[in-house]
């Protein structure tokens, strides 16, 4: 069993993305006793889940993204036309 949080290059790569996408956000890679999860929790007021967590950073990163526009009231949400 690999107890290494961050498993490959590509993975912080991705981690440091992420923390770069969503400055609201302190996003964490955890062990959950065999294997790992990413934590992200906002640590900024606004709108959007306090804490998310998945084992998959792409999901966390879709659940982000989607959040930040859902949490817009409607005067302020983007059009997509």
């Amino acid at each position: 069993m690999n107890l290494d949080p961050i498993a490959s290059t590509d993975d912080l790569a991705g981690l440091e993305a992420a923390r770069r996408d969503f400055p609201r956000y302190q996003i964490d890679v955890e062990l959950a006793v065999d294997r790992r999860r990413y934590v992200a929790r906002r640590i900024q007021p606004g709108p959007g889940p306090h804490t998310l967590i998945t084992s998959n950073l792409n999901e966390l990163r879709a659940e982000l993204e989607g959040r930040a526009q859902e949490a817009l009231p409607q005067r302020h949400a983007r059009s997509v036309e």
